[in-house]
C-alpha cells in the first residue's frame, strides 16, 4: 500500500484529506468541486465540502493517467506512478 492508499482515509473526507489523496492543493481541489470536475457534496448553510472515498478513488483511477489532469491539478506526472526506476529508500 502507498502512502496515499485510499484505505488509510476515512469514507467520508474533506478538502484536506482529498488534496493529501491526490497531491493537489486544498485550493485546487475546492475549485475542481465548485466546477463540478471531481465527485463532492457541499453540506447545506456552509461553504464546506464532503467527498466520498469510494468515488474520488475511482474518479482519480480514471484520470491516473490523463496528462490534462495532471496539468489541470498542477502536479508532476512522476508522482503518481508507482515504482519509479529512480526511487531509494535509505536505511
Amino acid at each position: 500500500m502507498t502512502e496515499n492508499s485510499p484505505v488509510r482515509y476515512p469514507k467520508i473526507m474533506n478538502v484536506t484529506m482529498v488534496s493529501e489523496m491526490i497531491g493537489a492543493t486544498p485550493q485546487k481541489v475546492r475549485d475542481l468541486a465548485r466546477k463540478g470536475l471531481i465527485p463532492a457534496r457541499r453540506l447545506p448553510g456552509s461553504n464546506r465540502w464532503r467527498f466520498s472515498r469510494d468515488e474520488i478513488s475511482a474518479w482519480w483511477e480514471r484520470h491516473l493517467l490523463d496528462p490534462k489532469w495532471h496539468d489541470l491539478l498542477d502536479i508532476p506526472r512522476e508522482s503518481t506512478t508507482a515504482g519509479n526506476e529512480g526511487d531509494q529508500t535509505v536505511k
